[in-house]
């Protein structure tokens, strides 16, 4: 893991649009394909997690959360904007987190999608971050790299 220091705001801003810049960048047409309901996994190389995701839609999510309206509109607003084009919300399962966690993933990050029959056997092998039993399982639980 590394850190960045920054003089100013305005510099972190600067660095973090480059990095989404740079990041959209690489987007495919089947990660940019992605939506609400896709299975998906996801390798961190920093934490050596396998991550897999449940995308979310997030207004529903709010409105599943008991937001209010203005929580709501602000979701929905947010998730329309140009720089968030490439973002997706999801639950994150893995090996640190089985339980789950709320939040947003860069399209550009997903290697790969799956059907609900692979994504319930990785739960129940408590989700795996050993990339051979991810590879040894490929074929077998319908996976396919985008």
């Amino acid at each position: 893991m590394s850190f960045e220091i920054f003089d100013s705001y305005e510099a972190l801003q600067q660095s973090m649009e480059s990095a989404r810049e740079k990041a959209d960048a690489n987007v495919t047409v089947g990660q940019t394909a992605l939506k609400a309901g896709a299975l998906v996994l996801r390798y961190d190389p920093d934490s050596e997690l396998v991550i897999y995701t449940e995308l979310l839609d997030p207004v529903a999510g709010e409105r599943e959360a008991g937001a209010d309206d203005a929580e709501i509109a602000y979701v929905a607003n947010l998730y329309n904007e140009p720089h968030m084009k490439n973002f997706r919300f999801g639950r994150h399962f893995s090996e640190a987190c089985p339980d789950g966690e709320l939040g947003d993933l860069h399209v550009c990050t997903v290697s790969a999608v799956m059907d609900r029959a692979a994504f319930e056997w990785f739960r129940e092998n408590n989700w795996p971050s050993d990339l051979n039993v991810v590879r040894a399982t490929w074929h077998t639980l319908k996976m396919k790299r985008i």
